[in-house]
């Protein structure tokens, strides 16, 4: 039995993880070559999504272990690259900076360009291992508050995963004031059926809208999530809304530390302030990602309790895009994150005093 490349990413993308794992189990004690490496990455990945830490760990270094005893096995670079990222989303910086950096002195790279990404993204997980060290003990929850996954992802990819918080806002589109407004609801919008519309996105993909709070679910794509009943899609924001409101209860002691982009004309008044109705006396502070820099100098739009980032993104041909390693490991990349992830970074250390 072998597990092709487009089943997957087809199970990956739809997020079936389960059926996934259970794919790769039954082929793995067949596979050979790169694609028993290929199927332990997956399965990896598998594990780590459904909470298996340990046991993606595990799969990695068997992995590892296995490229180790078939030496004349050759792998493409871009394998080895899926073995650091591996490392990387399990937060063990300390063997994705070895493997890279392995990578780097004995692999054939390439171009000159390519060699250089790969040493940003180098010193982009040193940074990294650092922020890990100096911040994943402290009592400090991050909750991502939209209007984009940029929050999610530099969260991620800058050392504070083991701070973060999977909320019903760390993934989708969230315009205007529609998570102030999901807030001051209780979320109600989301537990309805008859809340949500059915489109299709430009490549004629079915996706789910939440019209209520402004929401696009564009993560949950494709016949998988958007059925008749939206049920896979309801259940996992309402688990993710139980995920945000644990972490809210008055009887936990962890500072809070919001993040929010703003990327269309919002209140960060009005969201301080549903933040505060529902977690009232707990120490908190909100930062905004501001690339509209429209609020210039008014207090009101940006009270006491919310810090305030101007910033824009990178000029890059044909437009920066945040979520592409081609883009986000560059000079000009690294340098956008860092002026974000540092204020970040700041705030945690205050929170804590």
């Amino acid at each position: 039995m072998t597990v092709s490349a487009h089943e997957i990413t087809a199970l990956a993308e739809a997020q079936r993880w389960e059926d996934l794992e259970h794919l790769l189990e039954t082929a793995l004690p067949r596979a050979a070559g790169q694609t028993r490496v290929a199927y332990l990455v997956h399965l990896a990945r598998a594990y780590e999504a459904t909470g298996r830490r340990e046991r993606a760990r595990e799969t990695v270094a068997e992995a590892e272990d296995y490229i180790k005893e078939c030496r004349g096995l050759t792998l493409p670079l871009g394998w080895w690259i899926g073995l650091v990222a591996a490392h990387e989303k399990r937060q063990d910086y300390e063997a994705a900076i070895a493997l890279l950096s392995r990578i780097l002195a004995e692999q054939p790279v390439g171009d000159n360009g390519s060699a250089a990404a790969l040493k940003i993204k180098l010193l982009r997980l040193k940074h990294a291992q650092r922020i890990h060290a100096q911040c994943s003990s402290l009592p400090v929850r991050i909750l991502a508050l939209g209007q984009n996954c940029l929050p999610d992802n530099l969260i991620a990819r800058w050392g504070l995963g083991a701070l973060s918080v999977e909320g019903p806002f760390h993934a989708g589109v969230f315009r205007g004031d529609g998570v102030a407004k999901a807030l001051e609801e209780d979320f109600s919008a989301f537990f309805s059926r008859a809340s949500y519309v059915v489109n299709k996105t430009a490549s004629g993909v079915p996706v789910a809208l939440l019209p209520a709070y402004n929401t696009l679910f564009n993560h949950e794509t494709g016949d998988a999530w958007v059925d008749g009943s939206l049920m896979r899609l309801r259940q996992l924001y309402a688990k993710r809304i139980g995920n945000f409101r644990d972490a809210l209860q008055q009887s936990r002691k962890e500072r809070l530390l919001f993040i929010h982009t703003l990327l269309s004309s919002a209140s960060p008044a009005r969201l301080l302030y549903a933040l505060e109705k529902i977690a009232p006396g707990r120490a908190k502070r909100l930062v905004v990602f501001d690339f509209l820099n429209s609020h210039q100098g008014s207090e009101d739009a940006f009270p006491e309790g919310a810090r305030r980032i101007c910033t824009a993104y990178p000029k890059f041909d044909g437009g920066y895009v945040w979520h592409w390693p081609h883009h986000y490991d560059t000079e000009t990349g690294l340098a956008f994150e860092k002026s974000l992830i540092d204020p970040v970074v700041r705030e945690i250390e205050g929170l804590r005093q």
